[in-house]
């Protein structure tokens, strides 16, 4: 939230002090980042969420550079800009997943798609988290084979069964393994679009179907976390979702 509100011009603040204090908690040991820092992801233990916590220090880490570069601190936005490639580091190219990973760098076994809610995974599962890359999409198509492999991927989703292996009534609103009730999925709909899907296919139109059915849902799903499922509706209606890594 900080570098955004910086980037987007809001300067009635310490830029510099709340820059340090981003920079500061990034270096910390705490929270698995002294595995992160060490190995480029999050050592894998039950219940430790791993997996997501990776993920997501890889986008904050991807903040922390473009405001360090802003700031004019260059030694500082390469380092970040280098851990925020570390999702790379827990990609599965054999499930075609981000998964965990132990210490010792095996792949923690077992292994299911639609389970580990809470264990590796910070409410949801593999599904949700398989596109939870929106510092570096072009990157994460990469991942996927380029774009028809990521496209493939996408409409697997999308098919899928909603069955999750939990009771958190976060993950709500399912279609297929997409889960509107939680944040982990607002923007994936739109991802589409960078992997130059038509809308002649049913599935690019994701995000309309998502919105007329939450719009005539008369119970909203899941958690409205400080707005976000407002503000996603919003953009959704008037046709977009803004993209802050460009």
């Amino acid at each position: 939230m900080i570098a955004d509100a910086y980037l987007h011009g809001f300067r009635g603040f310490d830029a510099e002090t709340a820059y340090q204090a981003m920079r500061d908690t990034a270096m910390q040991d705490r929270s698995g980042l002294d595995s992160y820092k060490k190995r480029g992801y999050v050592a894998s233990s039950p219940g430790g969420q791993a997996t997501s916590l990776t993920l997501e220090y890889a986008f904050d880490d991807w903040c922390i550079a473009r405001m360090a570069e802003s700031l004019g601190h260059k030694e500082d936005a390469r380092l970040f800009y280098g851990r925020a490639a570390n999702y790379r580091n827990l990609f599965d190219r054999t499930t075609q997943f981000f998964r965990g990973r132990k210490a010792d760098g095996s792949w923690r076994y077992p292994f299911v798609d639609d389970a580990l809610v809470k264990d590796e995974y910070t409410e949801a599962d593999a599904w949700q988290y398989a596109f939870d890359v929106q510092q570096d999409v072009p990157g994460m198509i990469s991942l996927y084979g380029g774009d028809e492999g990521f496209i493939e991927k996408m409409d697997a989703m999308f098919n899928a069964s909603s069955l999750i292996h939990t009771n958190d009534p976060d993950l709500s609103g399912m279609i297929g393994q997409y889960s509107q009730g939680d944040e982990q999925s607002h923007h994936v709909a739109y991802l589409y679009d960078y992997a130059r899907r038509t809308l002649q296919n049913p599935a690019a139109c994701a995000a309309s179907d998502v919105a007329d059915v939450w719009r005539h849902t008369l119970r909203q799903c899941g958690n409205v976390d400080c707005g976000q499922m407002a503000a996603w509706y919003l953009f959704s209606a008037l046709g977009f979702l803004p993209d802050e890594s460009r």
